[in-house]
C-alpha cells in the first residue's frame, strides 16, 4: 500500500476537483474509481466559499434605525409589533421582520420557556 502525507492528499484532491470541473464529475468519478457524492463532498471541503456582501448593502436596516429600535426596545420593552408603531409615529417605515432581526442580533428577544408539568 502507498502511503501518503496529508498535503499529497489535498493535492490529489485538487488535481481530482480540477478535471470534475472541465470533463464533468460523471466522467472524473468513473475515471477515478471514486463515487460521485465523494467529489461532490471534497468540493464542498477544498473550493473556496462565497463571501457575504462587502459592506452595507440597500436592504439592510441602517445604524440609525437600529440604535432607536434598542432604545425604544430598552425603554419601554415593547415587542416588534408595537415597536414597528412606534417608529411609524417617528415616521421611520420599518418591517416586524427586520425589527425581529435587530433585536436578535442585540440578544435583545425574550426567551419564552414553558412551564414543566409534573406527572403525579
Amino acid at each position: 500500500m502507498k502511503y501518503i502525507n496529508k498535503e499529497q492528499l489535498i493535492a490529489h484532491r485538487k488535481r481530482v476537483l480540477q478535471h470534475a470541473q472541465q470533463k464533468g464529475v460523471s466522467k472524473t468519478a468513473r475515471l477515478h474509481g471514486l463515487s460521485r457524492n465523494t467529489i461532490y463532498r471534497w468540493q464542498k471541503e477544498l473550493l473556496p466559499k462565497k463571501s457575504g456582501p462587502k459592506g452595507e448593502v440597500p436592504w439592510q436596516t441602517s445604524k440609525g434605525i437600529e440604535k432607536e429600535i434598542i432604545k425604544i426596545r430598552k425603554q419601554t420593552n415593547f415587542g416588534p409589533k408595537r415597536i414597528r408603531v412606534e417608529l411609524q409615529l417617528i415616521g421611520i417605515k420599518v418591517g416586524e421582520k427586520a425589527i425581529r432581526g435587530v433585536l436578535d442580533r442585540n440578544g435583545l428577544v425574550k426567551q419564552h420557556r414553558k412551564k414543566r408539568i409534573k406527572k403525579k
